[in-house]
């Protein structure tokens, strides 16, 4: 599952926060999920920087196995 690419665009922290915990919550451990792709400019590179920390943090916390989608794309 990749999820958070098109919420960059009008990125709420505390919104995309709450709905990642409340999806991570209701998947079974072991679950892939990948975090939010890179984008390469100003803004919309921090945020997603910021949304891929928040899927990190939720995926560890509920067992997920997180695939580093912003990383790789960044490399």
């Amino acid at each position: 599952m990749a999820i958070g690419g098109n919420d960059v665009r009008v990125y709420d922290a505390v919104t995309f926060s709450a709905q990642v915990d409340r999806l991570t919550a209701a998947l079974p451990p072991g679950t892939f999920i990948a975090d939010v792709p890179y984008f390469m400019h100003g803004r919309w590179e921090r945020d997603a920087a910021e949304a891929a920390a928040v899927l990190a943090r939720s995926a560890a916390s509920h067992r997920l196995r997180l695939v580093p989608l912003h990383e790789a794309l960044r490399s």
